[in-house]
């Protein structure tokens, strides 16, 4: 199924996240970066006849637009068994990205039948490479500073789950994807992001958005008033730790000088 994708693709991301590593959290899409892949190297026509082929679903194939690093988008309408119903959508997004710690993970995806009318038990074992937890907690950092007007309450729930489960933070592998250009404002700019996630904590609006996304027993998050506080501080002062942290890498980096 992931022949038309490039031999190095990583999948990375919230999807990658649920699959592979464990976490409860829904995602809507599934992400892969490529360090060598550019919109001139995808046959956009073929990617979608084939994908539509395999699915049986209607395909498009497009590039986003907003300076991210997604270069093209594959998107599948979901068939529904109303057509008053609306239909959802299937999203894979490819983009260029440099994985410092990708791995070699086997999962196996079982889809219940009758999800997509006309397919039936599915019960494959992909084989394709994956970022580790690791490399995952650096690139939600990322997102935390990336082009978006507002972060996303979801960077911010894997970021706390992958704390909570232990995860090392890995400034080393934050400073190997900080753009030269970049370097000067980057740790000021995550600084800026605690604040903005502490708040989203405290007025509601993060937990308006993962009520979305999680299970039905996580209904803890948007009723006591107290953890989401405790959260709110929580996650302030963690992303404040882990901009002392990337600043210092940075400057250790630029300067060629061991850490103080």
């Amino acid at each position: 199924k992931f022949a038309l994708l490039p031999d190095d693709a990583v999948f990375i991301g919230g999807t990658a996240l649920r699959l592979c590593h464990g976490s409860p959290r829904f995602s809507e899409d599934l992400d892969f970066h490529t360090p060598k892949f550019a919109p001139r190297s995808l046959d956009r026509q073929t990617l979608a006849d084939e994908t539509g082929k395999l699915t049986g679903c209607k395909v498009s194939v497009s590039t986003p637009t907003g300076g991210g690093p997604t270069l093209a988008r594959v998107s599948a309408e979901v068939p529904g068994r109303d057509r008053s119903q609306r239909r959802p959508r299937m999203k894979i997004d490819l983009g260029q990205g440099m994985q410092v710690d990708a791995r070699a993970e086997i999962i196996t995806l079982k889809m219940a039948g009758g999800l997509v009318p006309g397919m039936g038990d599915v019960g494959d074992a992909f084989s394709f490479r994956t970022s580790s937890k690791e490399e995952i907690f650096a690139d939600k950092h990322m997102a935390l500073v990336g082009p978006r007007r507002r972060i996303k309450h979801r960077d911010m729930f894997d970021i706390l789950w992958l704390r909570q489960r232990g995860v090392d933070f890995r400034p080393d592998i934050v400073a190997a994807k900080v753009a030269p250009e970049d370097r000067t404002e980057f740790a000021a700019i995550l600084r800026q992001r605690a604040k903005a996630g502490r708040d989203a904590i405290s007025n509601g609006a993060y937990q308006a958005e993962l009520e979305h996304f999680l299970p039905s027993d996580s209904s803890w998050l948007f009723t006591e008033a107290k953890r989401r506080e405790g959260m709110a501080d929580g996650f302030e002062t963690l992303i404040l730790d882990h901009a002392k942290l990337v600043d210092r890498e940075l400057s250790r980096t630029v300067t060629g000088s061991p850490p103080a």
